[in-house]
Protein backbone atom coordinates (compact mmCIF):
# COMPACT_ATOMS: atom_id res chain seq x y z
CA UNK A 1 0.00 0.00 0.00
CA UNK A 2 2.90 2.37 0.66
CA UNK A 3 4.59 1.73 -2.69
CA UNK A 4 3.77 4.17 -5.51
CA UNK A 5 3.79 1.47 -8.22
CA UNK A 6 0.67 0.28 -10.03
CA UNK A 7 2.02 -3.18 -10.89
CA UNK A 8 4.92 -5.24 -9.60
CA UNK A 9 6.87 -8.00 -11.33
CA UNK A 10 5.83 -11.51 -10.32
CA UNK A 11 9.26 -12.30 -8.83
CA UNK A 12 9.20 -9.12 -6.72
CA UNK A 13 5.79 -10.10 -5.33
CA UNK A 14 7.10 -13.58 -4.43
CA UNK A 15 10.10 -12.09 -2.59
CA UNK A 16 7.83 -9.63 -0.78
CA UNK A 17 5.64 -12.50 0.49
CA UNK A 18 8.74 -14.45 1.60
CA UNK A 19 9.95 -11.42 3.58
CA UNK A 20 6.54 -11.00 5.21
CA UNK A 21 6.49 -14.65 6.32
CA UNK A 22 10.06 -14.34 7.65
CA UNK A 23 9.11 -11.32 9.75
CA UNK A 24 5.92 -12.97 11.01
CA UNK A 25 7.83 -16.03 12.24
CA UNK A 26 10.52 -13.80 13.77
CA UNK A 27 8.19 -12.00 16.15
CA UNK A 28 7.70 -13.12 19.73
CA UNK A 29 3.99 -13.48 20.42
CA UNK A 30 2.18 -13.08 23.70
CA UNK A 31 0.69 -16.27 25.14
CA UNK A 32 3.31 -18.30 23.30
CA UNK A 33 3.35 -21.62 25.13
CA UNK A 34 6.56 -22.84 23.44
CA UNK A 35 9.00 -20.20 24.72
CA UNK A 36 8.24 -16.92 26.53
CA UNK A 37 11.14 -14.89 25.07
CA UNK A 38 12.33 -16.43 21.79
CA UNK A 39 10.46 -16.41 18.49
CA UNK A 40 9.76 -19.61 16.53
CA UNK A 41 12.43 -18.65 13.97
CA UNK A 42 15.04 -18.04 16.65
CA UNK A 43 14.27 -21.40 18.26
CA UNK A 44 14.77 -23.26 14.96
CA UNK A 45 17.66 -21.30 13.39
CA UNK A 46 19.30 -19.68 16.43
CA UNK A 47 19.29 -16.34 14.59
CA UNK A 48 17.59 -13.29 16.15
CA UNK A 49 15.57 -10.84 14.05
CA UNK A 50 17.59 -8.03 12.43
CA UNK A 51 15.42 -5.41 10.77
CA UNK A 52 16.96 -3.67 7.76
CA UNK A 53 17.05 0.11 7.47
CA UNK A 54 15.38 0.02 4.03
CA UNK A 55 11.72 -0.81 3.44
CA UNK A 56 10.51 -3.24 0.78
CA UNK A 57 10.10 -1.38 -2.52
CA UNK A 58 12.35 1.51 -1.49
CA UNK A 59 14.84 2.87 -4.05
CA UNK A 60 18.43 1.99 -3.07
CA UNK A 61 21.96 1.99 -4.46
CA UNK A 62 23.10 -1.65 -4.52
CA UNK A 63 26.80 -2.45 -4.18
CA UNK A 64 27.99 -4.59 -7.09
CA UNK A 65 31.37 -5.37 -5.49
CA UNK A 66 34.70 -6.07 -7.07
CA UNK A 67 37.01 -3.29 -8.09
CA UNK A 68 38.23 -0.22 -6.25
CA UNK A 69 39.06 1.54 -9.54
CA UNK A 70 37.38 4.92 -9.91
CA UNK A 71 36.47 4.41 -13.59
CA UNK A 72 34.40 1.27 -12.90
CA UNK A 73 30.81 1.55 -11.67
CA UNK A 74 30.46 -0.03 -8.20
CA UNK A 75 26.76 0.52 -7.50
CA UNK A 76 23.54 0.16 -9.45
CA UNK A 77 20.00 1.45 -9.02
CA UNK A 78 17.65 -1.08 -7.44
CA UNK A 79 14.46 -1.66 -5.48
CA UNK A 80 14.98 -3.22 -2.08
CA UNK A 81 13.17 -6.52 -1.59
CA UNK A 82 15.02 -8.42 1.20
CA UNK A 83 18.38 -9.34 2.69
CA UNK A 84 20.12 -12.63 2.11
Amino acid sequence: MMMPYKTLPKRFTIEMVKRTVLIMTSLVRKNNHIHPVQSPRQLVTGLPLRMPKAQVGQYIQAHTGGSSATDVERTSDALYNRTH
